[in-house]
């Protein structure tokens, strides 16, 4: 449905690209617990003008936003998660494939 809003803005994925209007920002999420923390700061996301797609993952402690880089930006995104109640940080090649770690992590979202 978003690709279709694009289109209907006059706009397509290909060439959001090609002008590098399509941003994909990768961050490092800490403080999950459980797959209603990943819906939640997926929901969030999502609710944001100018994010086209997100996919969080729980096990790698990760978030990726594909975005419109005119609609929003690497902190904003960021910023929209802490206030969610996660810690969160630009991912870096040094932290990319670091695993699951539960020091700091806050108590459930859900109970």
């Amino acid at each position: 449905m978003r690709m279709a809003v694009l289109r209907y803005m006059g706009m397509n994925q290909s060439t959001q690209s090609a002008e590098g209007g399509l941003l994909v920002t990768r961050f490092r999420i800490q403080g999950m617990t459980c797959g209603a923390c990943v819906r939640h700061i997926a929901a969030v996301l999502e609710a944001m003008p100018g994010v086209v797609h997100v996919a969080v993952d729980l096990t790698r402690e990760e978030g990726r936003v594909d975005h419109l880089a005119r609609w929003v930006g690497d902190s904003a995104l960021i910023e929209a998660v802490a206030d969610a109640g996660y810690a969160a940080s630009l991912a870096t090649e040094a932290t990319a494939d670091v695993g699951r770690s539960q020091a700091g992590a806050k108590a459930c979202c859900c109970g």
